[in-house]
């Protein structure tokens, strides 16, 4: 039985790599790997943070995962997604003599089309920042998706330049897939309750809306509901009110767009749905201490 839990954060992949007892890896913007066969019963409860965004497809794996407060069990979700920041614990109960399971971390700027963390939310609605969908896959969605997992580890064991372009190109494809095939239905997603469907409704809500910064009634009405009703849901779901759950959101995308884009504060301002940047900019400085220019030049001297 075990009984100590391990805690680790880690910003970089080979850190994290480390405290799973795995090889370095050469780049630090990806990594894959594969365990079939594997002897799991000394594996020791884990819990961690990393700065990248990981995808799990577990095969007769019996565990408890907890990420953040929301908690799943492979044997029932097989596939799982874990985003930048979110906190993560895995207890390992046993396997079964099918076990198999695949691992892929990646950093936004891997991706031919990702620059930022919120471009990563915004393109994949299975990548969330406080409700956590798993899915359980039929044997089919299996199949196709390991199919790119094993061509990805395949040109991973020589990580030449072309290779890294070829993978590359599979992880854009099966992301691309699992957005085509995990549409939400009640049968194979983690999602079960009214009040769990409605909140992350509302999450993906806010990350398709171009200009965010709206009155939570605004998001209410788009969703055919009360502002009392959906604030209630999102408590109870994530025990923050809606309007924190928008405003981190609203701040992902807003220090995304002044770290690595050449658009001024009036032009961010606009695009996030601020009336002006005089608002925008006193907004940005109660959440981070800084205006947008300064907290642009802290980056920079990092």
């Amino acid at each position: 039985m075990k009984t100590k839990l391990e805690q680790y954060n880690s910003s970089n992949i080979n850190d994290f790599l480390k405290t799973l007892g795995l090889e370095d890896t050469n780049n630090p913007l990806f990594y894959i790997s594969s365990f079939e066969g594997v002897n799991i019963s000394e594996v020791p409860a884990m819990s961690y943070k990393h700065d990248y965004f990981e995808i799990n497809l577990c095969i007769g794996l019996d565990a408890k995962i907890s990420i953040d407060d929301y908690e799943i069990n492979p044997i029932d979700f097989n596939l799982n997604f874990i985003s930048s920041g979110q906190k993560a614990t895995w207890e390992v109960k046993q396997s079964d003599a099918t076990y198999m399971s695949y691992i892929v971390l990646f950093s936004p700027e891997f991706l031919p089309f990702t620059k930022n963390i919120f471009d990563v939310f915004e393109n994949f609605p299975f990548f969330n920042h406080f409700t956590i969908p798993g899915y359980k896959l039929d044997r089919g969605q299996i199949n196709k998706f390991i199919y790119y997992f094993d061509l990805m580890i395949f040109h991973y064991k020589d990580l030449t330049k072309d290779n890294l372009e070829i993978i590359r190109a599979y992880l854009t494809l099966l992301l691309f897939k699992m957005k085509e095939e995990l549409v939400f239905v009640n049968e194979v997603n983690s999602i079960k309750t009214k009040k769990e469907e409605i909140t992350l409704k509302f999450e993906n809500l806010i990350k398709s809306t171009s200009e965010k910064f709206h009155p939570i009634k605004f998001y209410a009405d788009k969703l055919e509901i009360s502002t009392v009703y959906l604030s209630e849901c999102v408590k109870t779901v994530t025990n923050l009110t809606a309007k924190q759950i928008l405003d981190d959101y609203i701040m992902i995308e807003a220090k995304s767009l002044v770290a690595q884009s050449n658009l001024n504060s009036s032009q961010i301002a606009s695009r996030l749905g601020f009336i002006d940047d005089s608002n925008f900019i006193k907004y940005f400085k109660s959440k981070t201490g800084f205006t947008p220019m300064k907290y642009k030049k802290e980056l920079l001297n990092k």
